[in-house]
């Protein structure tokens, strides 16, 4: 039998935001059940005016993310630094992306935005999963 990887893995949208301020912007929970092998988010600028945009990863047992914490780095494949999107990674760079592993149920992924001047941005931030039972599709 042949195998593929799109069947293996589980996409979902974690955050669609037009941003044209500084402030926090939060994405989906993502239900981490059945995944227990981590989350990938993938960092996508589709139209970038100005700014800085950094990721807050938090995580919690509770599925409306009531006592939710922040992802310790210690639980994180790469570095926020290197998920941050600005001018000089939305050009050319290849796509930002920051690994999870946790032990809680639930996980959200959130923007901070900072340095917003006058031009709105568009950012997409998309999560893969691979999970335990498979395939997904």
């Amino acid at each position: 039998m042949l195998r593929d990887i799109r069947s293996d893995l589980g996409n979902d949208l974690a955050l669609w935001q037009t941003i044209a301020s500084d402030a926090t912007f939060t994405g989906q929970i993502v239900d981490t059940a059945h995944y227990e092998s981590g989350l990938l988010f993938s960092f996508i600028c589709a139209v970038y005016g100005d700014g800085t945009y950094t990721p807050l990863i938090e995580e919690s047992d509770d599925s409306g993310m009531s006592g939710a914490t922040v992802v310790p780095t210690s639980s994180l494949i790469g570095t926020i630094a290197a998920a941050t999107l600005t001018a000089v990674s939305v050009v050319g760079d290849p796509v930002p992306t920051i690994g999870v592993t946790t032990s809680k149920r639930y996980v959200r992924l959130s923007i901070v935005s900072t340095d917003f001047v006058a031009l709105g941005s568009v950012v997409v931030c998309t999560t893969t999963k691979m999970p335990e039972l498979k395939p997904v599709a």
